[in-house]
């Protein structure tokens, strides 16, 4: 055979492609080979081998003559390779010829059975052959693909399919027409998790298109029973040749794995017994068993996994959702009483509606009476990249939504099936949302509890992942009932060992799929359920919803598991590192949209009315802030980046107007004293006192000093001007001290003589700085040591990475999103900026602080970085820009801080906790999910990890917590010289591709910017974890406070205090539904308190709600003051109504 050929298009064929005609020369309808006996049996063994002498004839017709099979691969689907592979050019065949993998042979791959390709994940497998007519014909072939495929005849596309499917017979039937010669069929198989596998076939006929023949023939219960079992027990599955010896062995060993599970001793049976014979006893055994299931149900949920946009762009996704989903869901509804049907997030429903505002009454009457399921949480994001109160707003644009908008609706399930991660408090969050359910998937199978640290939890299924029942659900009626009753047994002593009731759940859902009715299904499957005395079919089969579901099985009697703790996120390097600038806008949306709330709560109970508090404008900007789910990138994924980050963008600005109106209001209600300056308020939103540096900008008029409320000078310092900053405006920083919680206190711009000038200490070189903190010792590209005087040890470990050192290394991932484990980086083109030895210079020394900077060129980019050491502060400030990033594909930046620790302890904060890495963590690994894919990774050594506002280690001796304007940080050294101590690691930005075979770059072109603070305390993260969040919530100040004349407040005033430190406020609010107040905290440090909750007007009642604001118990109110237990780890939420509403 010739090994390596050159065609080209046009040249010795002419061929013509017809999906879907009437057959052609070779193949033939399965009633050409069915051959009816008097038993579907013996229908069945005759019609076998009847196909099996057509295959014979077609195969070794002297026409046509087929090659074995060759195959190059499993390829990543993006290496050079594929990309770069020409289907026109010639395919080397032998060993020594081309460039690029090897060709292998296949002999064992057999035309009409399905060939098992090496399973890999996102990943391409080439299959070539050739074809040999000696006349001009006309034939069709029959092929299949788990998942894609594509098909080239002599260099020609025929077809292109990039489908999530499995494998079956006859997706694809290309009709061809041969000239006479050697022609060259090339494949290309995509595979994007799972199995992956191919068919091929001259034949439209296979074994399994007999099934549906015989179920005509044979129609009784009794038979299509014995069918199904003989189908679930594999018995037909052999292959060609032989048929009946096969078939005995079959039944034998069916017959003895039955007689076993029912605990019984087989008998001997001998391979020379009659076919009948031994399949009598087969069946005397299969036919009287009977499964857990027994007297349950099995029920259909039919669903749609929906991203926002992964298929499409976000305007096709949306109308795909409306033309192809939800509308033809309410039309099966009309046309079949018992059919039901479910969306899995809320967003899915309000899109809906802006759509067709005149089918509202329709949808609303669905779901109140449980036909119409939606899911409880607004959409499916990423846990523990949204802050503590985006989280809980999930659930306000949820269920709360629904039931505020339509009256008698309600949503008590939450979908969150394609995220392999779990935060830590979100089981609190939806059990006190009254949400009890939650769905999952990419998780091991199974029915199990799920809690927080705090002891609330959720019920939780998972089916492994979301789309594996559509494999089974899709096959024709007899087929599906085979592997329905093959998954009732996986499931059995799942069941049994849990003791929980016999219903199961199998939902039809993958993505983007629109509904289909399952008629067929339900009557075969509950007419063998009815037939005869056997209990094998007994569980009826249903139309069902998650909560009907749910509601089944969540019963006192069962005995289930309980996951406790955080699975660590495997997909983060999709949001924060792939997605720096929209992620940063984010984050500030979760710092300023609160302090917004916050603020303009206290000015409507200063005014005594909330007709100007900005509830829709707030609304609309916190649905912004948690727009974007966990589908980043995908098919014209720049599209659906562009409609986040606009979306984040919009958010943090709209949380940073929002701040200043409020602020700049109550600013106007405090008595100032004019003769000492023009003010400036300071404003602190979080719940204790504080002192911290302020940053702003004033306009100068003169020598001038900065005073407190009594005259007093505080020290102040003017910081270089910025490009383009006005000449007579100065850029300042000074400290304010214990500014009250929740409140402000007044600063002022005293007039001062032109010859006074305070200076506080200078550094004296760049080498070593001192203060009476710390004794610093830079080096050329970061921080050789940081000594801690007051603790007397040396912070940094030395000898690798120095402090506060940038460093780059390859990032390439599986597309960024890694489907069982987070991909590291290596070191493939590693630099760091001490290589390059950059020098620091003094760029700022004053009475407040000094600065040090550096500017370093790496590959693809210019970093300056900014040191700032603060004279009378135990804090380390470190400013980075990386300028003009070019977006070199595959690269990745790090800030490291090796610390001298040995067997250092890591935390870090999650949304509304603080998880310590090898602690809070769920036990083990998340487990087998589907196909080929298991996440094998214990949870604990999962990393990098999702970070809120720091990251913390300690050992025995010391602590240092970071704070970070980052999403993900890591602790384990990267490089090769494996620092065992912990590096704290910001990951600042990675060059990576969307998973998607169609998807987008994340390359991040431009300017980037990030800021991080440093404390060194007392071992436990607990002694510096407030000291970080300050660094990210910084003080707000108000310059510009108009007069009033009423003005009556003091110039220092705390709106709120809580009185245990363990507790922290997380929004003060108008509650949703009146004009009562809700308070929201929770316990930070794991311990239970009684904490008083002070405000600054008295209170007439306080209750005790659930997240959601719905009402429950009462509160001992006593005149501005509410009492409240708060559990350890507890998330609480007070509704108090104000006894008077202004002062």
């Amino acid at each position: 055979m010739v090994e390596s050929l050159k065609w080209m298009v046009g040249g010795l064929c002419r061929m013509s492609l017809i999906l879907l005609l009437a057959g052609l020369t070779l193949s033939a309808p399965s009633s050409d080979v069915y051959v009816r006996k008097k038993t579907w049996w013996e229908s069945m063994l005759a019609s076998r081998q009847s196909l099996r002498l057509l295959r014979q004839k077609v195969t070794s017709s002297p026409t046509l003559r087929l090659s074995d099979w060759y195959s190059s691969g499993p390829l990543p689907a993006d290496s050079p390779f594929v990309k770069e592979f020409d289907p026109t050019a010639k395919i080397p065949l032998s060993s020594s010829a081309g460039s690029g993998p090897a060709w292998t042979r296949h002999p064992e791959w057999r035309d009409g059975m399905t060939a098992v390709l090496t399973p890999m994940p996102n990943a391409v497998q080439f299959v070539y052959r050739t074809i040999t007519v000696q006349n001009d014909t006309s034939f069709q072939i029959f092929l299949g693909s788990d998942d894609g495929i594509a098909v080239w005849l002599n260099g020609g596309l025929l077809v292109r399919n990039d489908k999530h499917r499995s494998c079956r017979p006859n997706q694809e039937i290309l009709s061809l027409a041969l000239n006479r010669g050697v022609h060259h069929l090339l494949l290309k198989i995509s595979n994007h998790n799972g199995d992956f596998e191919f068919y091929f076939s001259l034949l439209r006929d296979h074994p399994d298109a007999l099934w549906p023949l015989l179920e005509r023939d044979f129609s009784e219960a009794s038979l299509r029973m014995e069918m199904a079992l003989e189908i679930e027990d594999k018995i037909w599955q052999f292959p060609e040749g032989d048929e009946a010896r096969r078939l005995v062995a079959n039944y034998i060993n069916a017959y003895d794995r039955a007689c076993r599970k029912r605990g019984l001793e087989p008998e001997t049976l001998s391979a020379k017994a009659s076919i009948d014979q031994i399949r009598k006893k087969y069946l005397e055994v299969r036919m009287n068993e009977r499964n857990y299931f027994s007297g349950g149900q099995v029920q259909l949920l039919c669903s749609s996994h929906q991203d926002i946009a992964w298929m499409d762009s976000p305007d096709q996704c949306m109308e795909q959702r409306d033309e192809q989903v939800i509308t033809p869901a309410l039309t099966l509804m009309r046309q079949n009483s018992e059919f039901r049907y479910g969306m899995e997030s809320m967003m899915n429903l309000m899109e809906y509606l802006q759509r067709h505002p005149e089918r509202r009454e329709e949808v609303q009457q669905l779901t109140e009476s449980g036909r119409f399921e939606w899911g409880a949480t607004y959409n499916q994001p990423y846990e523990s990249l949204l802050s503590g109160e985006q989280l809980v707003r999930e659930v306000y644009l949820g269920r709360k939504w629904i039931k505020k908008t339509m009256p008698g609706c309600d949503a008590r399930v939450a979908w969150n099936p394609d995220v392999p991660a779990r935060s830590l408090q979100m089981q609190q969050i939806l059990h006190k949302a009254g949400i009890p359910y939650l769905f999952i998937s990419r998780h091991e199978k199974g029915v199990f509890r799920w809690s927080s640290p705090d002891g609330s939890s959720v019920l939780v299924f998972s089916p492994g992942h979301y789309g594996n029942p559509m494999a089974i659900l899709d096959r024709p009626a007899m087929q599906a009932v085979m592997g329905l009753r093959e998954e009732l047994t996986g499931w059995e002593a799942h069941y049994r060992e849990r003791k929980l009731p016999p219903v199961l759940a199998m939902i039809y859902s993958n993505d983007a799929t629109g509904p289909r009715p399952f008629t067929e299904l339900i009557d075969v499957w509950n007419d063998l359920a009815e037939s005869g005395d056997s209990g094998s079919f007994e569980p009826r089969m249903i139309y069902g919803t998650a909560e009907q579901f749910f509601k089944a099985i969540d019963v006192d009697t069962a005995q289930l598991h309980t996951l406790c703790g955080e699975r660590p996120n495997v997909w983060l390097y999709i949001h924060g590192p792939s997605h720096h600038r929209a992620i940063s806008s984010k984050r500030a949306a979760g710092v300023l949209l609160p302090a917004a709330e916050i603020f303009h709560t206290v000015e409507g109970l200063l005014a005594g009315h909330f007709n100007d508090y900005p509830e829709e404008r707030l609304n609309k900007a916190w649905a912004a802030s948690i727009y974007d789910d966990h589908g980043w990138g995908g098919n014209q994924g720049q599209i659906t980046d562009q409609l986040f980050r606009s979306k984040l963008d919009f958010a943090a600005r709209e949380g940073e107007t929002l701040l200043q109106a409020a602020t700049a209001k109550i600013s106007g209600r405090i008595r100032f004293n004019r003769k000492l300056g023009q003010p400036i308020v300071v404003f602190n939103a979080l719940s204790w006192q504080r002192s911290d540096p302020v940053w702003c900008t004033i306009r100068r008029q003169g020598p001038y000093r900065i005073v407190d409320q009594n005259g007093v000078t505080v020290l102040h310092q003017v910081l270089a001007a910025e490009p383009g900053q006005p000449l007579d405006e100065e850029r300042i920083v000074f400290f304010a001290k214990e500014v009250p919680s929740v409140g402000y206190r007044v600063y002022y711009v005293a007039s001062a003589e032109a010859t006074k000038s305070v200076v506080k200490r200078t550094a004296e070189n760049t080498e070593v700085y001192e203060n009476p903190f710390y004794k610093i010792y830079l080096s050329p590209g970061g921080i050789r040591q940081i000594f801690d005087k007051q603790l007397q040890k040396a912070i940094l470990h030395e000898g690798g990475l120095l402090g506060a050192e940038l460093f780059t290394m390859q990032s390439v991932g599986n597309g960024a999103g890694e489907f069982n484990d987070v991909q590291q980086p290596t070191m493939e083109g590693f630099d760091q900026a001490s290589r390059h030895q950059p020098v620091w210079r003094i760029s700022a020394n004053g009475p407040v602080c000094t600065q040090f900077t550096l500017r370093v060129a790496l590959s693809g980019c210019t970093a300056v970085e900014t040191l700032t050491v603060f004279n009378d502060r135990k804090q380390i400030d470190c400013d980075l820009s990386l300028l003009d990033w070019d977006g070199t594909p595959y690269r990745e930046f790090r800030l490291a801080w090796p610390l001298e620790m040995t067997g250092g302890q890591v935390s870090y904060e999650v949304p509304m906790a603080v998880v310590t890495v090898g602690q809070d963590e769920i036990a083990g690994a998340a487990g087998h999910a589907y196909g080929s894919l298991t996440y094998s990774v214990a949870c604990k050594d999962v990393h990098p990890r999702e970070v809120q506002n720091f990251i913390s280690a300690s050992d025995d001796r010391f602590g240092v917590t970071l704070s970070s304007s980052v999403a993900v940080c890591d602790y384990v050294d990267p490089t090769d010289a494996q620092n065992a101590c912990p590096v704290l690691q910001p990951v600042l930005l990675a060059s990576r591709k969307s998973c998607h075979a169609n998807g987008n770059w994340y390359l991040q072109e431009g300017d980037h910017h990030y800021h991080f603070s440093l404390f060194s305390h007392a071992p436990g993260w607990s002694n510096g974890y407030r000291l970080a969040v300050q660094a990210n919530h910084r003080l707000t100040p108000v310059l510009s406070a108009p007069a009033a004349a009423d003005a009556s407040l003091p110039e220092m005033e705390s709106f709120c205090e809580l009185s245990s430190a363990n507790v922290v406020l997380t929004t003060l609010k108008k509650c949703e539904d009146d004009d009562r107040i809700i308070l929201r905290c929770v316990d930070m440090e794991g311990q239970d308190s009684r904490t008083a909750v002070r405000l600054f007007l008295p209170l007439a009642s306080a209750k005790r709600t659930n997240i959601i604001e719905e009402e429950g118990e009462a509160l001992t109110v006593t005149d501005h003051s509410v009492m409240m237990p708060v559990g350890h780890h507890a998330i609480e939420t007070i509704k108090c109504t104000p006894a008077r509403s202004q002062r």
